[in-house]
C-alpha cells in the first residue's frame, strides 16, 4: 500500500496505515479496497509526533508600537483580549497588524495621539518612543 501524499510505502498498525516518510496516518476505512488500492475521497488525517510538532512551534508574540518607524494614522486598530496569569481574569487589549506581525497600542498612546489630533487634524503618520520598563513605562508619540 502506497501514501497517497509522497508514494512511499505504508505500514500497518492497529486500524491505521501509517508512512514512516511524511508522518501521514491514514485510518483504515480512508482505503476502499485493499487489494486495487481505491482511495477513499475522506479527508486525510495528518498525525505528527510531538517532538515534531515542538521542533515547529513558534510561540504567538505581539510586538509594541515603539518598534515600527512610522505608524500611519489610519491603519486599521483590532481589540484582543488575554486571561491574567495572576488572577485568571480576562483583559483587553490593542494591536495593529504590520507585515503580518501584530504591534501592541497602549492606551496612553491613545491618549497621546487624540491630543495631537486635535491640534492636528490632517497628521498622517506618526512614531512613538519607548522609555523605562514595566509599571515605570512610557510612551511618547512623535508627528511625522
Amino acid at each position: 500500500m502506497k501514501c497517497p501524499r509522497c508514494q512511499a510505502l505504508l505500514l500497518e498498525e492497529t486500524g491505521y496505515w501509517n508512512c514512516a516518510d511524511c508522518g501521514s496516518a491514514y485510518n483504515s476505512s480512508y482505503f476502499t479496497n485493499r487489494e486495487d488500492q481505491k482511495l477513499n475521497q475522506q479527508e486525510v488525517n495528518q498525525m505528527a509526533t510531538i517532538g515534531k510538532n515542538a521542533q515547529d512551534y513558534v510561540p504567538p508574540q505581539t510586538l509594541n508600537i515603539s518598534e515600527l518607524e512610522s505608524v500611519s494614522v489610519n491603519i486599521e486598530l483590532e481589540e484582543k483580549s488575554g486571561i491574567k496569569k495572576e488572577d485568571g481574569k480576562e483583559f483587553h487589549y490593542n494591536v495593529i497588524v504590520v507585515d503580518e506581525k501584530e504591534y501592541r497600542v497602549p492606551n496612553s498612546v491613545l491618549k497621546n495621539l487624540k491630543a495631537i489630533m486635535e491640534e492636528k487634524p490632517d497628521l498622517k503618520n506618526f512614531k512613538v518612543k519607548k522609555t523605562g520598563e514595566g509599571y515605570n513605562t512610557e510612551y511618547t508619540v512623535i508627528e511625522l
